[in-house]
């Protein structure tokens, strides 16, 4: 325990650090702070607009001339589609905390955005509570709630071997594990795994990206009975999460939803 002296020491050390070399958040560039070193509150803020919660198809072909795969279809049902809700857009400063995440190897910023990914999502399945509340059942909202209330496991989505032996870490494993702890779920567990290296998503348009990404996962182990939360950084198109969502499956989980830190369109336009 330092005494008093001791104590007065170590602040005065701090402030002159501050003075000098002041810590900035990788996502604005704004003064940090000592509790909050990397981010700073104002770029983990909820967004005034929530992004719009994406129905994703669960196939190996889902059809490239059909509706908006955005619109959530009951008729389509429950094996058909799998929700996901996205905590922030990716063109603001959620998108440069991804960025500094991943190339500038700035691993704590992982599990800040975990942790304020849980506070969006729960934000989420409250709007939707309140409005199925005394209402006719919505497949949508009912499934957004499913997402914070039915979840016995969080599973990020794995980067090929490769890759994750030249960044060193996966970002959806980090997010995941912050997640999980607000939510008071147990640790993330690794149980997929990616078969091939693949192209990069970002050029590619919407049929591109899911013939790029179509049967890239494998089951690590059997999930017979577990209720399975996907997490991943961002989705546009939903093709990966749809690809991992597959495999999980044929694991034995039920696939109770996804989550992503951010939502980004498709180049062009469009719901990615």
């Amino acid at each position: 325990m330092l005494s008093p002296i001791q104590r007065l020491l170590v602040e005065s050390w701090f402030t002159i650090l501050d003075l000098v070399a002041p810590l900035v958040c990788a996502g604005c560039g704004e003064i940090a702070t000592r509790e909050s070193p990397l981010v700073c509150t104002n770029c983990l803020a909820p967004p005034a607009s929530l992004p719009r919660p994406l129905a994703v198809p669960i196939a190996t072909d889902p059809g490239f001339d059909g509706p908006e795969w955005s619109d959530f279809d009951p008729a389509e049902g429950a094996d058909a589609t799998i929700v996901v809700v996205s905590g922030f857009p990716y063109d603001g400063p959620v998108g440069a905390l991804i960025q500094s995440l991943k190339y500038q190897r700035l691993e704590p910023i992982g599990r800040h955005l975990g942790r304020a990914l849980a506070a969006i999502v729960t934000k989420h399945a409250l709007a939707a509570e309140e409005e199925l509340d005394g209402a006719e059942e919505d497949p949508l909202k009912a499934s957004i709630l499913a997402i914070t209330d039915e979840v016995s496991r969080v599973v990020p989505v794995p980067l090929h071997l490769s890759r994750k032996r030249d960044r060193g870490f996966n970002q959806s494993l980090l997010v995941a594990g912050g997640y999980a702890s607000a939510h008071r779920l147990p640790p993330p567990s690794e149980a997929l795994r990616r078969t091939r290296a693949t192209r990069t998503q970002t050029d590619l348009d919407r049929e591109q990206r899911w013939r790029n990404v179509g049967g890239v996962f494998e089951p690590i182990h059997p999930l017979p009975g577990e209720r399975v939360l996907l997490i991943d950084d961002v989705v546009t198109t939903g093709a990966t999460i749809g690809s991992a969502a597959i495999a999980l499956r044929e694991a034995g989980a039920e696939v109770v939803g996804a989550v992503t830190l951010a939502q980004s369109e498709l180049r062009g336009g469009g719901a990615r």
